[in-house]
């Protein structure tokens, strides 16, 4: 029997054009929890008359508005336009100007330009030889000092800024009154790092020494933060 031309382009229009549907729209999905706990979810059914579950609808964001928002909603910085320019002063509103002359960047200059901010980067000891040594920092320093015969500490210190530190200090305070400064260098380059050593032999003998365990290490200078 010869099946109509009109049917055959139904059938055909309706597999190409009918949206598919999955095992679990087709059949819905049934949970059943076992005697031991565990929960199963299925799209055959066990018993008659069983109900599958409802399931929540899901929904497809819309990633480009995400996008979108997060780039309003993210302060504009010099990054595309050449950095910062603290030389050229402040803008209107007392922000940043960049080096392509851009003036739209939502960074405060006294932030960015004026305050410093310092950090401790990393605390070795010094050998007999000049050889910088790494030691355990969850033991105690001054045992460390003396198993490695250490001549003295060195603190590593970073300037994160674009600005130069200046009239740098890193001392050790071992009371309110008193305190011990490390040798270095008085001010720090933009994003560059220098050490500051304390000599053992200078200034850190008995019982000085002893500080080095409980004393608080400042770190200051006359533009930071």
């Amino acid at each position: 029997m010869a099946i109509p031309k009109n049917i055959c382009f139904f059938v055909i229009f309706y597999f190409f054009l009918a949206p598919p549907l999955s095992a679990a729209e087709n059949k819905g999905v049934y949970k059943y929890i076992r005697e031991d706990g565990e929960v199963i979810y299925t799209t055959t059914p066990q018993n008659k008359g069983d109900l599958p579950e409802q399931l929540p609808e899901i929904k497809k964001e819309n990633l480009t508005s995400k996008v979108e928002n997060l780039k309003q909603n993210t302060p504009r910085t010099c990054e595309d336009h050449g950095g910062i320019n603290c030389q050229a002063g402040a803008g209107v509103e007392k922000n940043v100007i960049c080096h392509d002359g851009w003036t739209q960047a939502e960074i405060p200059y006294r932030l960015a330009c004026v305050n410093v901010v310092l950090k401790i980067i990393n605390t070795s000891l010094v050998g007999q030889d000049g050889q910088i040594m790494d030691y355990d920092k969850k033991k105690n320093i001054l045992d460390e000092i003396k198993l490695k015969r250490a001549t003295a500490v060195q603190f590593t210190v970073r300037n994160n800024n674009t600005v130069k530190a200046k009239d740098v200090l890193l001392a050790l305070q071992i009371s309110r009154n008193e305190k011990i400064t490390a040798l270095g260098s008085n001010y720090i380059e933009p994003y560059a790092v220098e050490d500051y050593i304390f000599p053992i032999a200078e200034f850190l003998k008995q019982p000085k020494l002893k500080y080095f365990n409980t004393g608080l290490i400042k770190l200051e200078c006359s533009n930071c933060m």
